[in-house]
Order: structure tokens, then C-alpha cells, then sequence
């Protein structure tokens, strides 16, 4: 996949949510970092190697599996059993999940924008612009 697709994707529904009901980060990071895994998306101006890089920085992991199972775009699988937890990382992890929001948005396609649906800041993901909010 690509960004490409995901754009695509995104064009196929008024909304393409990647998580709802909760704003923990390390919810947020996860679900961030398995997206990125799961359609392949690159960008060096975006950074988004450092920003993979910084997101596993993020957690501590039970053992090298939990690790490896992670890096392949399971994190939210390793952080849903409990065998990845925020660390005591020099990263802040609400730091990171503001560079994240950043390049979702960056890679937004048309007349769409990344962030919270208006009304529920615990659903987002990509939503169409309304005539109200474009103007």
C-alpha cells in the first residue's frame, strides 16, 4: 500500500476513523504507528522514519518478541495484551502524537483534514469538510 491508497481510501468514506473513545496516548501512538506500518507510508520531508523511530521510543516492551511484533505494525496488539507500556522515555509522548497529527494532515487528500470529528474529540481520523467548516 501507499499513500496513494490510503488517500483512496480515505476518498471512498466522509470519514475514515482510526480510533474512537479515547485520547491516552499511547493508544493514539499505537494506533499511529501500526497505520504508518500498514500502508507503507514514506516521506522524508515528513520525517516519517524519525517519527516512527520516535514513536517506539515511546514504549518499554515486556521482552524481544513484544519488540519485533511491534516494529511489524502490531503495536496496538502489543499495547491492547499489556506488553507494551508508555516508558520513561526522554520523548513526550503528547509531543509525538502532535508531529503524528501533523504529517496526517500533511498527507490529507483533497478536501479533507486529520484531527478530531467535530462535536467528539475522541473520534478521529480523516473527515470531509462541511460547507461550514471550509468557510
Amino acid at each position: 500500500m501507499s499513500k496513494k491508497q490510503l488517500q483512496k481510501d480515505i476518498r471512498a468514506f466522509t470519514e475514515f476513523v482510526i480510533t474512537e473513545g479515547s485520547l491516552n496516548p499511547k493508544h493514539l501512538l499505537a494506533v499511529a504507528y501500526d497505520l504508518i506500518q500498514l500502508y507503507k507510508l514514506r516521506g522524508a520531508r515528513c520525517g516519517i522514519s524519525d517519527l516512527k523511530a520516535s514513536i517506539m521510543e515511546c514504549y518499554s516492551f515486556r521482552d524481544s518478541t513484544s519488540r519485533e511484533n511491534a516494529r511489524s505494525g502490531l503495536l496496538w496488539s502489543e499495547v491492547y495484551h499489556g506488553r507494551a507500556e508508555l516508558g520513561d522515555s526522554a520523548l513526550s509522548p503528547h509531543i509525538v502524537w502532535d508531529d503524528c497529527t501533523t504529517f496526517f494532515e500533511s498527507i490529507s487528500p483533497s478536501g479533507y483534514y486529520f484531527g478530531s470529528l467535530e462535536g467528539d474529540d475522541a473520534c478521529i481520523g480523516w473527515f470531509q469538510y462541511t460547507k461550514e467548516v471550509a468557510q
